[in-house]
C-alpha cells in the first residue's frame, strides 16, 4: 500500500500525534498535509446527531472488532475469528469489577 497524503482509496489511513502516526504507517512514504491540522476530523454527516454518542459509547466500551482501532488509550487489535471473539469476551468479563456491570 502506498501512503501518499492524508486520503488514501478515498479514506484518511490516521490521525493524531506525529509519532504516533508514523509508528502506524512504518516505513511506507507519505507527504505531509498540515491543511487540518488544528482542526477535528468528524465522521461523516449522515446522522451527524448519533455520531458524539457513538463515539462515547466507544470509548467507554470493550471493543471487539474485526479491524484494528486506535483510540486515544491505545491500539484495540483486530477479532480475526470465533475463537480470538471468544478469548476477548472471557478476558473482558475476568477483568470486570462488578459482575452485574453490562458487558
Amino acid at each position: 500500500m502506498d501512503l501518499r497524503g492524508p486520503v488514501f482509496n478515498g479514506r484518511i489511513p490516521a490521525t493524531g500525534e506525529l509519532p504516533d502516526v508514523e509508528t502506524l504507517i512504518g516505513a511506507q512514504p507519505y507527504d505531509m498535509d498540515r491543511t487540518i491540522e488544528d482542526h477535528v476530523i468528524v465522521p461523516d454527516l449522515i446522522a451527524q446527531l448519533d455520531h458524539p454518542v457513538l463515539t462515547e459509547l466507544t470509548l467507554l466500551s470493550e471493543i471487539l472488532s474485526i479491524e484494528v482501532r486506535a483510540l486515544p488509550g491505545g491500539t484495540v487489535p483486530a477479532v480475526k475469528n470465533k475463537a480470538g471473539f471468544l478469548r476477548r469476551l472471557t478476558e473482558a468479563h475476568h477483568q470486570m469489577e462488578d459482575a452485574d456491570t453490562p458487558l
